[in-house]
C-alpha cells in the first residue's frame, strides 16, 4: 500500500517497484512480483535499473516453476549488464569520462532528476543523480568557485596597492586549494558509486548461478519422476500452456 504512494515521476519508483516485488515473494504471490518486474526488464529502461531486479524475477519464476521464463531471465542479465560494468570499471579507476563530466558539469548548475540522463545512464552509475553526498559536494565547489573568483579579483585589485599583495595572494591560494580539494571529493564520490553498483553487480551474479544450479537440478529431478511414473501419458495440470519446451 505504502509503496504505491510513491509516483512514477520520482526518482525512486524503479527502486520502488523492486521492493514491492520482494514484498510479493514474501507474501508468497510470486505470481504478482513477476508481474511487477515486467516492467522493470523493458530494454528502453537499461541502465536506470538495479540488477536486483533479475534476481527477485528469477526467483519468483522459479517458485512457480516456469522453466524457460527462468532460462531467459538468466541469458537477459549477462545482456544487460556485462556493457554497463565495463564502463563502470573504467569510472571506478578515472572519472575523466566523458559521460560523467557531462553530468557532473550539469548537476553544478541545476538539480537533475532520472528522466534528464536516460539516454547516457548506462553508462553512469545509476544513483549518480540522487545521491545526497555527491549534491552537497557539487554544491560546495559552486560556492568555492565564486569564492575564488572573488579572491582572483582582490588579488588583482592589490596589485595597485603596497603591502597588501602577499595577503591577497594567500587568499586566493587557500580558496583554490579548497576548491580542488571539492572538486576531487566529487571525483571520488563517483568512484565510489561506481565500485558500489560493481559490487552490487558480482554479488547479485552468484546469486544467480545458485538459481541456474536449482533449476538444472529440478528439471533433472523431474525428468527422474516422470519416467518412474506407470503412465505413459503426460498429466497437463489446468491452467498451463502445455508447453514441451
Amino acid at each position: 500500500k505504502y509503496f504505491d504512494k510513491i509516483p512514477k515521476s520520482s526518482d525512486y519508483y524503479f527502486s520502488t517497484l523492486e521492493e514491492k516485488s520482494w514484498a510479493f515473494v514474501r507474501k508468497g504471490e510470486s505470481q504478482n512480483a513477476i508481474a511487477v518486474t515486467q516492467t522493470l526488464v523493458n530494454p528502453n529502461l537499461g541502465g536506470m535499473v538495479g540488477p536486483e531486479t533479475w534476481l527477485v524475477r528469477g526467483l519468483s519464476q522459479l517458485k512457480v516453476c516456469d522453466y524457460p521464463a527462468v532460462l531467459q531471465t538468466l541469458k537477459s542479465f549477462p545482456i544487460e549488464f556485462k556493457t554497463k560494468s565495463v564502463f563502470l570499471e573504467k569510472i571506478s579507476l578515472d572519472t575523466e569520462v566523458d559521460s560523467v563530466s557531462q553530468v557532473l558539469k550539469e548537476m553544478s548548475v541545476r538539480t537533475l532528476k532520472a528522466k534528464d540522463v536516460v539516454t547516457i545512464n548506462k553508462f553512469l552509475p545509476r544513483n549518480i543523480v540522487r545521491d545526497e553526498k555527491l549534491r552537497f559536494l557539487l554544491t560546495a565547489e559552486t560556492v568555492l568557485r565564486s569564492e575564488a573568483d572573488v579572491a582572483e579579483t582582490l588579488y588583482a585589485k592589490s596589485l595597485q596597492q603596497t603591502g597588501l599583495q602577499s595577503f591577497f595572494d594567500r587568499i586566493k591560494n587557500q580558496t583554490n586549494l579548497r576548491r580542488q580539494m571539492a572538486i576531487s571529493s566529487s571525483q571520488s564520490r563517483v568512484k565510489e558509486l561506481a565500485q558500489m553498483e560493481l559490487a552490487e553487480i558480482k554479488k547479485v551474479l552468484n546469486k544467480m548461478k545458485i538459481i541456474e544450479v536449482e533449476v538444472i537440478q529440478q528439471v533433472n529431478i523431474a525428468e527422474r519422476l516422470k519416467s518412474s511414473l506407470k503412465s505413459e501419458a503426460a498429466i497437463v495440470k489446468t491452467g498451463t500452456t502445455g508447453s514441451k519446451k
